[in-house]
């Protein structure tokens, strides 16, 4: 009988996305979520998003950090820099294991290119991964991503470099 199922307290029917709050709670989610990936593939700047992601992404870079949150668990973060006046640079997306599987990485992501498109009125939206990262790869790749074989990734731990054009609505 299905009367007595405990609700999945992953469910995503109540993922919500928020911007990142510079408070200790979403520092440690965000924390735990990146190391629960970046552990391999560490390099200086990925200690600086650690010790300070709001500091970092947010005030240095002018970008956006957003959190994924199921009920008041903080399952997925992502971030958006702007490098240039029109070129958005996708970072951090991370969805914690526990809730892998639920769509959260895609409407993360989704989250990221339609801020970046209204509020950075970006015309390009970049990323660099690796290419062990497969389900993040895939996804990317489902969203409209391609693979730039051109250029060299600026990270040293990176290995594919994907864009995407973001046409701007008409006025």
């Amino acid at each position: 009988g299905k009367c007595h199922s405990t609700p999945d307290p992953m469910n995503a029917d109540t993922l919500i996305i928020r911007h990142f709050k510079n408070n200790s709670a979403d520092i440690t989610a965000f924390r735990n979520i990146t190391n629960e990936w970046v552990q391999p593939l560490m390099e200086d700047i990925d200690r600086q998003a650690l010790e300070d992601p709001f500091g970092l992404i947010v005030q240095k870079n002018k970008g956006a950090l957003f959190v994924a949150e199921i009920g008041s668990n903080i399952v997925g973060v992502c971030g958006i820099l702007m490098p240039s006046q029109t070129v958005c640079e996708l970072v951090k997306l991370g969805v914690s294991h526990k809730a892998q599987g639920k769509g959260v990485g895609r409407k993360l992501v989704l989250h990221c290119i339609n801020y970046a498109r209204a509020e950075f009125k970006a015309t390009k939206i970049e990323l660099e991964s690796h290419s062990s990262l497969v389900p993040a790869l895939k996804l990317y790749q489902s969203l409209g991503f391609t693979v730039v074989t051109s250029e060299k990734c600026h990270y040293e731990t990176a290995d594919v470099k994907m864009e995407m054009f973001l046409p701007q609505e008409k006025k």
